[in-house]
């Protein structure tokens, strides 16, 4: 963050960075970052209790979305009127595939989150056995319903990584969360079945569906061109501005200079990727910074304590997302991993 700081602030000096941005960049990676860390001080009970809330929040989420899935009806955008709720109007009024968001706007925020609720209901399950079953049933489907490619990806390197990291704690305690995984898996399909058997020929339909279209329109495919083609990009953009490719040009910066030439849509201005976004902002040695921070990270937390666990799987999940959408949420919830 310093250095991006640093990088931002040289940035205002020459006129690239707006002030809204330089705001912005204050709230967003220095006050609120600072402010997650003095929560650190406070007791490990008040941040364990934090995080259980956190996760009983996104189970509620999970109701909530399969509420307006079975409605094809989502409010909230009548409460919170802002750019993002244009989706839910969109989905309220489609007639074809309905993708829930529930309470957060967009359906790849939405899947973020439940995605954020396996990994908390995975290390720190419910005591109830049939509850945690429930609570993984929603959240699984929720995440398919919501059809966001990269969230199924991450789903999947969770749960294998997952595996791996609780067979290396004790046999007993990896069959005990592994039953919970089978239980809820056979829970979805009893109800698949119970509900509509095409509904399973449907499932593996929509999984063909959409990740045929990547192979089927190649760079034509609005998320595979716009993320990897704009990514390709990048050499011409480095080779005009040696300076600034190797050093960035300071946050919230990609849009005025890089994408208004060098989107592989034009147009179309969002990178879709946090790791193009910290190569344009940051730099080649900004973004070496970043994944050397992130690789430390992972590897600090060595012990398969809980905290550790969660740790661990958050990161793998970050890092995944972090492909297809700019996401930095995750960062702010690393002061409360220190409480078991």
């Amino acid at each position: 963050m310093l250095y991006y700081g640093i990088i931002t602030i040289l940035g205002f000096v020459k006129g690239i960075v707006d002030v809204e941005s330089l705001i912005l960049f204050l709230v967003l990676l220095v006050l609120l970052p600072f402010s997650m860390v003095q929560l650190m001080s406070i007791s490990k009970d008040v941040r364990y209790n934090s995080v259980i809330d956190l996760k009983n929040f996104i189970f509620l989420s999970s109701i909530y979305g399969t509420v307006e899935y079975l409605f094809r009806y989502n409010p909230i955008y009548l409460v919170m009127n802002i750019p993002s709720s244009e989706w839910i109007i969109n989905m309220n009024n489609s007639l074809g595939v309905y993708q829930p968001s529930s309470f957060f706007l967009h359906y790849t925020y939405y899947g973020s989150l439940l995605l954020l609720g396996i990994v908390l209901l995975m290390v720190f399950p419910y005591k109830k056995k049939m509850l945690n079953i429930l609570s993984f049933f929603l959240l699984s489907q929720q995440i398919f319903l919501a059809q966001s490619r990269i969230c199924w990806i991450a789903y999947v390197f969770i749960l294998l990584f997952y595996i791996f990291l609780t067979k290396r704690i004790s046999v007993k305690k990896f069959k005990k969360k592994l039953l919970y995984i089978v239980l809820s898996a056979i829970l979805s399909v009893f109800f698949i079945i119970l509900l509509n058997p095409d509904l399973i020929i449907n499932f593996l339909h929509t999984i063909i569906k959409r990740f045929s279209t990547l192979f089927i329109y190649g760079f034509d495919d609005g998320s595979l061109g716009q993320r990897v083609g704009t990514l390709m990009n990048w050499p011409k953009y480095f080779h005009k501005n040696n300076i600034q490719g190797l050093f960035g040009s300071g946050f919230n910066t990609i849009d005025n200079v890089f994408l208004n030439e060098y989107s592989y849509f034009r147009g179309y201005m969002t990178a879709d990727c946090q790791y193009v976004s910290l190569l344009i902002e940051t730099g080649v040695l900004g973004l070496f910074i970043f994944l050397y921070s992130f690789v430390k990270v992972y590897f600090k937390s060595s012990k398969l304590t809980s905290s550790g666990i969660f740790l661990k799987l958050l990161l793998v999940s970050y890092a995944i997302q972090c492909i297809t959408y700019d996401i930095t949420t995750y960062f702010i919830f690393i002061p409360f991993l220190n409480f078991k």
